[in-house]
Order: structure tokens, then sequence, then C-alpha cells
């Protein structure tokens, strides 16, 4: 890409590594070093035309992300509450 003078390296990190989780340490910490590789990997190929892009997506409700949600949530004794599509469209 650089010989090139074109190109984007895309990257999948993750919210965690901005905001921890309980027993997600090394995923977290894995997350933010790739974050920091990815801003380095930028500064240096930038100024050859290519572009390094790093998502950090947020939580998305699948059925293993609300379970452990809800194992967090008992056990710091709160109660948590299931939104209907609906209600979050409104």
């Amino acid at each position: 890409m650089v010989e090139r003078g074109s190109g984007v390296v895309v990257r999948v990190s993750s919210i965690t590594s901005h905001l921890p989780q309980p027993g997600q340490a090394a995923y977290g910490a894995a997350k933010a070093a790739l974050n920091s590789y990815s801003r380095s990997l930028a500064a240096e190929v930038g100024p050859a035309g290519v572009r390094v892009v790093c998502v950090l997506p947020g939580f998305i409700a699948t059925p293993g992300v609300i379970a452990h949600h809800q194992k967090i949530a008992d056990s710091q004794g709160f109660r948590c509450r299931r939104r209907s599509a609906a209600s979050r469209s409104a």
C-alpha cells in the first residue's frame, strides 16, 4: 500500500478499551494496545497515502452480552430490566 501510495487498513477494536468491564482486563488491555498500535501505524504510513482506521463498536445486545451484564448486575445487587424494540425506537 505504501508503494502504491494508497490503501486503507481497517482494524476492529472494542469500546472496552475505553470503558473497562469486570473480568475483561486482558481483553481490554489487548484492545487498548491495538488502538495505540493503529495510531502509531497511521502516523507512520499516513504521509504515504495509507489510512489506518480502528473501529470501536459498542455493546451489541446478543444473548451472551445480556447474560454477562445480568451476571454483573446480580453480583452487585442490581435488577436489569429489558426494553422492547418498540420502546427503544420511541
